[in-house]
């Protein structure tokens, strides 16, 4: 997957099928309720593991109370995180330290899922956001697999090209574009 990002990303490439359908791994912060607007901690909440370990595949979900073997939502690290994300056809964007972190699912060809109302992402206001991520309220987080699994192959397959056509936007390869033209003229 890396490797991949430095040939010109992943996002760049067709999508292939994917076994994951949603993804999250990321900063919780459990005990503090403020953080995220409590998004995260409801995600966690509502769809984390709770079974005390690491899961290193995702069919090891299967029967484990409030997981499915295509959800990952976690606050641990994994050396898989980008495999995981790669792999997965929908990765949440929630508030955090800052905005909802948009960069790594369009640069992994994952189509981003945007729980934050009233917050907008980096090009929100700018480039054609409905042809690449999904905007979810936060009153349907606690559907949030049955609203995804909802979406039709077809709108899949347009959401997976728009992020093909602008994740490079999210990168800063256009700050080093302007800068060699500017020094070599």
């Amino acid at each position: 997957v890396a490797e991949g990002m430095r040939r010109g990303g992943a996002a760049a490439r067709p999508a292939p099928k994917r076994r994951l359908l949603f993804h999250f791994r990321g900063q919780i912060l459990r005990y503090v309720p403020t953080y995220s607007f409590g998004i995260r901690q409801q995600l966690l909440g509502l769809y984390g593991c709770k079974t005390g370990k690491e899961i290193a595949n995702p069919k090891d979900l299967v029967g484990v109370p409030w997981c499915g073997p295509d959800v990952v939502v976690s606050d641990r690290h994994t050396t898989n995180y980008l495999d995981e994300m790669a792999n997965a056809t929908f990765c949440g964007v929630f508030p955090g330290n800052g905005w909802g972190h948009i960069e790594s699912p369009l640069l992994l060809g994952c189509i981003p899922v945007v729980v934050q109302d009233g917050i907008l992402t980096a090009w929100e206001d700018v480039l054609d956001f409905d042809s690449f991520a999904l905007r979810l309220p936060r009153a349907k987080l606690p559907r949030l697999a049955e609203e995804l699994r909802a979406v039709p192959p077809e709108r899949v397959a347009a959401l997976q090209a728009g992020g093909r056509r602008v994740w490079e936007r999210f990168t800063f390869s256009s700050l080093g574009l302007a800068e060699k033209r500017r020094m070599c003229g």
